[in-house]
């Protein structure tokens, strides 16, 4: 259960802060933030398959993978950066 939280907490919310800020901000301070995030995030993940493979954090029956964590949160902060975007004009 504490993997989850890592995945989530620590590698989730940097990769859709940062997929937000690269599609939202307009500001190049704010971008970089976002890029550095998205670089901070993947480093995690991959530090995390080194240590777990298979990227599974929980048991069998309730799976919960590195790759979904951050599809997801890359989905989700990609299409709210865009939405915010689009209301803005």
């Amino acid at each position: 259960m504490l993997y989850a939280v890592f995945v989530l907490l620590i590698v989730g919310f940097p990769a859709g802060y940062g997929a937000f800020a690269l599609t939202h901000s307009r500001e190049p301070k704010e971008r970089e933030l976002g890029g550095f995030l998205l670089l901070y995030a993947l480093a995690l993940a991959g530090g995390y398959f080194f240590f777990l493979p298979e990227g599974k954090t929980m048991g069998a029956r309730h799976t919960f993978n590195v790759p979904v964590v951050i599809g997801l949160s890359l989905a989700v902060g990609f299409l709210t950066g865009l939405y915010k975007n689009l209301r803005r004009r």
